[in-house]
C-alpha cells in the first residue's frame, strides 16, 4: 500500500489535479428522516453573511468490510502486471503511485494529462 503522505503531497504539487474513488466497492443504503436529523449540520455558505447558513444532512449510509481495500488494491495491481494494452502507461502509474486503499489522487502541470487518465478509468 502507498504511503498516505506521498499521496497527499503528490495531489498538491501541480495546479491540476485529479480525485478518483472506488465507491462501488462499498454497500449504500438510503437512511430514514430521524437517521438523517440525527446526521445534520449546517453551514455558512459565505462566513460573513450571516444570512447564508445552509442545513445539510447525510441521507445515504455508505459501509464495507476490511478485505474491501484490500481487494480493490490486489485487482489495481494485476491490471498494471498483466499489461492491458488499453491502459496508457500514464494511468499504469496513477494506479500504482497514486492510490491510497480505494482513493485516487494526483496532480500534474499538464490539464490533458489528467482528462486522459480519468477517460482510461471505468466510470461506475
Amino acid at each position: 500500500m502507498n504511503s498516505s503522505l506521498k499521496v497527499l503531497l503528490g495531489f498538491s504539487a501541480f495546479p491540476f489535479a485529479l480525485m478518483t474513488d472506488l465507491s462501488t466497492a462499498y454497500r449504500s443504503c438510503k437512511t430514514k428522516r430521524l437517521t438523517n436529523s440525527c446526521r445534520r449540520f449546517y453551514w455558512f455558505l459565505n462566513p460573513l453573511d450571516e444570512n447564508s447558513l445552509t442545513e445539510f444532512m447525510f441521507v445515504v449510509s455508505t459501509f464495507g468490510d476490511k478485505p474491501s481495500g484490500n481487494i480493490l488494491g490486489q485487482e489495481l495491481t494485476m491490471t498494471i502486471i498483466a499489461g492491458d494494452k488499453r491502459v496508457s502507461s500514464d494511468t499504469k502509474k496513477f494506479i500504482n503511485n497514486c492510490f491510497y486503499v480505494d482513493d485516487g489522487i494526483t496532480s500534474s502541470t499538464s490539464n490533458t494529462k489528467l482528462l486522459n487518465i480519468k477517460r482510461e478509468l471505468p466510470e461506475s
